[in-house]
């Protein structure tokens, strides 16, 4: 395989196939239709997201800094730590189950309910979009309908998308960002007075963050909360009903989080992560540059055969045994992991429940290369709702 003559279009569809070939013969590679360094064996991505000395996400190049502005998402060292920190408590495992399990039940059971005449739906647009939106809409108290969060999410993810740095896209993406802030004043206001929900632990911590900080790292959580949990949903369906005895299994042991973790694994949501290269390093024999933008391949350290056995199989008694890198390492470890998977695993759960017969109307072959991977693609059937 010639590294320098692939194209995106060489991994759609075929990511797997790609990035294990990759993996085999050019651990560490330049590529050109990256414009940067593609990172495929998994002791060297333990390298990029751990090693914050060598490998950062601090540079104005990064499109997320010039959407949001300095926040968590692309900030190294002290600076990272002080924007971070704020919003760790509210993240919390036992945080997340006290204030999120009941609400993330009934949303799903509620939206579920009103799918029992549309079928067949599209699992992405009429479920998992709507329970991910209504999940952060009410995490961060915005006071906006849930389709209106969805349009200020798609206008800032296609800025962050446009490396072609069209001048209405990002004036698009400066209108959404003051229809966020707006939604978001009278949930700041409310929370510094009571101190409570998950800006009320922010603006109660001590720290010494700023209001338009903490508005910034509030779009890094809108923005964690939507896409990413939408397509653990659909990816760990997919999963399911492509293995019926991997479904099987999931019913019979009551093992739905043990689901959601071993599809995070199997096909993430996320197939690569970036950072900037903060000095001159070697990495695997590589002579990467200070300034040099190196993208570590999810897919490939989850599916690489020295971590995992049957790295290409979905085996949910596999769970989190799997060595999943999905959340990321190291500082960048996903703020929102643990409501993440609450959410993905009560969401499948309901779904099978609810409707014991679901069946596709025909199984998509998942897409690896985009950044997140675009939900929706997944007809089903819901057949009888259960008594």
């Amino acid at each position: 395989m010639d590294p320098n003559a692939l194209t995106a279009d060489d991994f759609e569809g075929r990511g797997v196939a790609v990035t294990r070939a990759l993996r085999e013969s050019h651990p560490v590679v330049w590529l050109d239709a990256l414009d940067g360094w593609f990172v495929t064996d998994r002791d060297a991505i333990d390298t990029v997201l751990r090693d914050e000395e060598q490998f950062g996400t601090d540079s104005p190049e990064f499109k997320p800094r010039e959407v949001f502005g300095p926040t968590m998402l692309n900030l190294d060292d002290e600076e990272h730590t002080r924007h971070r920190c704020p919003f760790d408590p509210g993240f919390r495992l036992r945080t997340v189950r006290d204030r999120y399990m009941d609400l993330v039940t009934d949303t799903a059971e509620h939206l579920l309910a009103e799918l029992a005449d549309r079928s067949p739906c599209d699992l992405g647009a009429g479920y998992a979009s709507r329970l991910a939106v209504s999940v952060v809409t009410d995490a961060l108290g915005l006071a906006l309908p849930i389709d209106e969060v969805r349009g200020v999410y798609n206008t800032l993810a296609a800025a962050i998308g446009d490396y072609r740095n069209d001048p209405d896209t990002m004036a698009a993406a400066r209108g959404a960002r003051a229809v966020f802030a707006e939604a978001l004043a009278p949930e700041l206001a409310r929370a510094a007075r009571t101190g409570e929900g998950l800006l009320g632990d922010v603006l109660t911590s001590g720290s010494d963050l700023t209001e338009e900080e903490v508005l910034a790292n509030s779009l890094v959580v809108l923005f964690g909360g939507i896409e990413t949990v939408e397509s653990t949903i659909v990816n760990t369906t997919w999963c399911l009903l492509s293995q019926p005895h991997e479904l099987a299994y999931t019913r019979r042991q009551d093992a739905w989080q043990a689901a959601v973790d071993e599809a995070l694994r199997f096909a993430p949501p996320i197939a690569f992560v970036g950072r900037i290269a903060r000095r001159d390093a070697q990495l695997h024999g590589a002579a990467i540059k200070e300034g040099d933008q190196v993208f570590a391949s999810i897919l490939a350290a989850n599916r690489d055969p020295g971590f995992v056995d049957e790295p290409d199989e979905f085996l949910v008694r596999r769970g989190r045994a799997g060595q999943y890198l999905s959340f990321s390492q190291g500082v960048h470890f996903c703020l929102g992991y643990n409501l993440a998977r609450l959410e993905g695993a009560v969401a499948v759960e309901k779904l099978f429940e609810m409707y014991p017969d679901l069946r596709p109307v025909e199984l998509p072959p998942i897409s690896w290369f985009t950044l997140v991977r675009p939900v929706g693609g997944l007809q089903i059937h819901l057949g009888d709702r259960a008594s």
